[in-house]
Parts: structure tokens; sequence; C-alpha cells
């Protein structure tokens, strides 16, 4: 496969968990990096190649997007269970600043745009198990159709423009460099309760059932997707591990992992939260020739050494 190194690549929300990350294997990979984030790098080396601010502050200009630019679209300011009860804040501060950004790439001639949507939100109550990209798209949350609306523009701008993207549907990304005394992302959550020594909070009956994906993993496909030349199908591919994995089975792991004992708090559930999301990969494996490597002991194995590393709560993670 031939690099596609021209314009560089500029990571929108490039500054957080996952973007900190893809920027590293980027640049290791000799790719041209720019991120756009209103948090510092974590990596003080790409300081000069932070750009300050949100998706709506900042203009998409000639000065930031370049022809033959990649654009990684990671930006997001909220999260799925919030996000209904602010509806309207979640359309101005993710939805229409996506949309200003695909006019200013279209306008400029960026190479693609790759897309980090959501798998565990875009499809709602799953009619199949797993679920493929083809299954119906019902989110019921706010922040699942802010994401599929972005999808449907890449769509119309491709259609309209010949805007060459893609979309990654991810699953619940999980590893080292995830904040574990956050709010979001259970294995990295519960371990960070586990070595503060508070007890794990599950909604529900601890049931549950997500796919969970290593972020080496995701990464991998993020470079097969900077790679590989965009052909005519629908460029929408499941982002996961294939495999699903209750609540109550991760606490169980992580009591292996770790041998500690930690206590559950049992909460009612939540309306937010579909009984099962486990995604059909096989469309991915199939054209990036893309398969996760990392079983799911071993990622949390290398989540919970990375965490026992951390100086206190909070420091240099997102």
């Amino acid at each position: 496969m031939t690099r596609q190194r021209q314009g560089g690549i500029l990571i929108l929300g490039g500054c957080g968990f996952i973007g900190s990350a893809l920027a590293a294997k980027l640049r290791a990979e000799g790719f041209d990096v720019t991120l756009l984030d209103p948090l510092p790098p974590r990596d003080p080396t790409f300081r000069d190649r932070w750009i300050p601010g949100r998706m709506e502050d900042v203009p998409p200009t000639e000065t930031i997007l370049r022809p033959g630019m990649t654009v990684v679209h990671l930006a997001w300011t909220s999260l799925p269970e919030p996000s209904n009860r602010d509806p309207h804040g979640d359309i101005a501060s993710n939805l229409l600043p996506s949309l200003r950004w695909l006019e200013g790439c279209v306008e400029t001639g960026v190479s693609r745009v790759i897309f980090l949507s959501s798998g565990g939100t875009v499809y709602g109550i799953p009619r199949t198990r797993p679920i493929g990209e083809e299954h119906p798209t019902d989110p019921i949350c706010s922040y699942g159709i802010g994401k599929l609306a972005v999808e449907k523009y890449l769509a119309l701008f491709r259609r309209l423009h010949d805007l060459p993207y893609i979309v990654l549907r991810a699953s619940n990304v999980y590893g080292p460099g995830k904040d574990p005394f956050g709010r979001q992302g259970a294995i990295n959550v519960f371990l960070g309760n586990v070595v503060r020594g508070e007890p794990i909070r599950i909604w529900g009956d601890g049931g549950v059932v997500r796919d969970y994906i290593f972020i080496d993993d995701l990464l991998a496909l993020f470079l097969r997707c900077i790679d590989t030349r965009i052909g005519d199908e629908t460029p929408v591919f499941n982002a996961g591990s294939g495999e699903g994995h209750s609540l109550r089975d991760i606490v169980d792991r992580i009591h292996s992992v770790t041998a500690a004992d930690p206590k559950v708090e049992w909460t009612p559930g939540r309306k937010v939260d579909v009984p099962v999301n486990v995604l059909d990969i096989g469309k991915a494996r199939e054209r990036f020739d893309w398969t996760p490597g990392i079983p799911l002991d071993e990622g949390i194995r290398r989540t919970w050494d990375w965490i026992r590393s951390l100086p206190a709560p909070g420091t240099g993670v997102g």
C-alpha cells in the first residue's frame, strides 16, 4: 500500500485519549501531523503542531486545511447519557461545527475525511447479534443521533462534491491513556476504582453486554484507513473486537488480573443503555486485512499496569 503523505494529517480532537495515541503513532510512521483541540498536547513535542480551540471556534481556513490533506475527525464534546439532557447543545457544539468543517474540506480539496462514529450508539436496540453495518440505525440518545447525522452528511458530500471519506463505527475503546478517574469507559473507570480502593458502580444488574477494543488495535485500523485507496463501496466500517462481554464478566476479569476483590455498588439501569451491543467486524477485516490482536485479559493487564504507574488522579490523561 502507498502512503498518503501529501498535505499531511489534521486530527480534529487530537489531544484526547484516541487523538494523542493516534498522533504519536502517525508521527512514528513518518506522517506530518497537526492537532486541533482546546486542550494542549500531552506530548510537548507536538506544541508547534497544535492549533488551540474547539471546532466551533476555529474556522476551517486555507491556513489549516490544505489540498491533499487527510482529516481525522475525532472531536466530540458530549457523552451518550448526558447528551439527552441537552440536545440543543449537542447540535450546536458537534453537528453544526462538523458540517462547517466538512464544507471546508470540500472547498480545500482534502484527500479524505476519516470520521470516528459510534458503533455502540448509532444502531440503537439490536435486532441481530453481532451487528453488521447494514443493521438499521435507530439511536436512542442524542449522541448517537449526532454521530449518525455526520455520517449522513459525509455520504451527501461524497454524492454532491466527490468528497472521499471513511467512517469507523467504534465500539468501547479502552487502554493506556484513557482517564481511569472519569465517567466514561467501563474498563478504565473500573480499574481506576480498584486502584483507589473504591467500589465499582454498575447500572442495572451487570448483564449489559458490550464489545471492547484495545487502543492499539484501533490505531492499526486507522493506519489502514489512511493507506488504503477508497473504492466505490459504502465506506462505513465497524471497529471492535467482535466479542461481547457483560459488565459482570469485566469485573470478574479485573479480579483475575489485579488479584483485587472490589466491592460492587448496584444502581438502577439507565434508559440510554442498550442491553447488548456486539459488532460484526467482518467487513473491516476483509477490506483492510485487519484483525484485532490484543485479547481482553491482556488489554486489561496492560491498562492496569499503566494506571498503577500514574502519579495522581487526572494527571495527563483524557
